[in-house]
């Protein structure tokens, strides 16, 4: 861990310096919050940091994750500092991670993560996240994470949001749950330099995002029977998408 030094000058104000380093070093989770991605950067080591965050506070909102299951895998910071010691989760509300420690459960602020992973060994695969900050629609940056499913000039990605779910609480009655409750909501999105486009289910109304290509695309999604909302061939279109965007330049 970096240690940082204050001079007071002749005043000699060591109370005000002395606060000042306590606040910095055991307060991580409010000056985070104020100034991220600033906390961390005193670090040169995962140790160092996870030892500093706060450990989680249970409350009553429940809690929605992407990965229900605890994952090993590398969360790296703005910083490039990399956490991959860790079973995580990743909370999609709250908008931070989870990891479990030799402590107890501490809680890392989404707003400090650039890039994460995490392997799935039952199915023999490696899934990649990667900050919505870098995705723009209307000059907007997204908050939270994508999954990238496809990478190339053209992306696929997979954005699993929180929504609202109908409230079945009944007052007359005093029954069901009070507050709001979530679940999951996939999204898949084709991000290209500068643009990224929301894809729905239906195929003309993606067309127009894939611009002269768009007859291509049409004939090719026809011809081998793809379907928008099957993850799989929405993997396929954008590929073929971006071998077409890649020879013509």
């Amino acid at each position: 861990m970096k240690i940082l030094w204050y001079r007071c000058g002749e005043q000699k104000n060591i109370k005000a310096a002395v606060i000042l380093v306590i606040t910095i070093f055991f307060s991580p989770l409010v000056y985070a919050q104020n100034h991220p991605p600033g906390f961390y950067q005193v670090f040169d080591n995962s140790a160092g940091l996870v030892m500093e965050i706060p450990l989680a506070v249970k409350d009553d909102l429940g809690d929605l994750f992407i990965n229900d299951t605890w994952r090993l895998g590398a969360i790296e910071l703005f910083n490039e500092l990399v956490i991959d010691e860790y079973y995580y989760k990743y909370e999609i509300v709250k908008d931070h991670f989870e990891l479990q420690t030799s402590e107890g459960i501490k809680i890392l602020p989404g707003s400090w993560v650039k890039k994460f992973n995490w392997k799935e060994p039952e199915l023999n695969r490696e899934r990649q996240f990667v900050t919505g900050k870098g995705f723009f629609v209307d000059k907007v940056p997204f908050d939270g994470f994508f999954e990238v499913l496809f990478k190339g000039k053209v992306s696929l990605l997979l954005k699993v949001e929180a929504e609202v779910m109908e409230s079945n609480y009944v007052p007359q009655f005093n029954i069901g749950t009070q507050g709001k409750q979530y679940q999951k909501k996939e999204l898949y999105y084709m991000a290209e330099p500068g643009n990224t486009f929301l894809l729905n289910k239906k195929i003309k109304q993606n067309l127009p995002h894939f611009g002269e290509d768009a007859s291509n695309i049409e004939d090719y999604v026809k011809t081998n029977k793809l379907k928008f909302n099957r993850p799989n061939d929405l993997i396929r279109i954008v590929e073929y998408y971006d071998k077409l965007k890649s020879s013509s330049n």
